[in-house]
């Protein structure tokens, strides 16, 4: 296997696994918490965009495209 092929797999499965901790992160993440009167704090850090389900399928399917681009990269190697 090629080092350009060995450095693309290495760097899609951490991506993966990032991706994995962010959204594992994300759902044991307490809610946001609002001020004593119900406004949300204002001088607080922006809010990251929240995982809907909208998200998580492009998500998916972006790394079902790369994984299946990588297996055809692996067989054509083999070749």
């Amino acid at each position: 296997m090629s080092d350009a092929i060995r450095a693309s797999l290495n760097k899609l499965h951490n991506s993966i696994q990032k991706l994995e901790g962010a959204v594992e992160a994300k759902k044991n993440a307490p809610p946001a918490q609002k001020k004593g009167n119900g406004q949300p704090d204002l001088f607080a850090a922006p809010a990251a965009p929240g995982f809907n389900p909208v998200n998580v399928r492009m998500l998916a399917t972006r790394l079902d495209k790369a994984i299946d681009q990588v297996e055809n990269i692996l067989k054509e190697a083999r070749r």
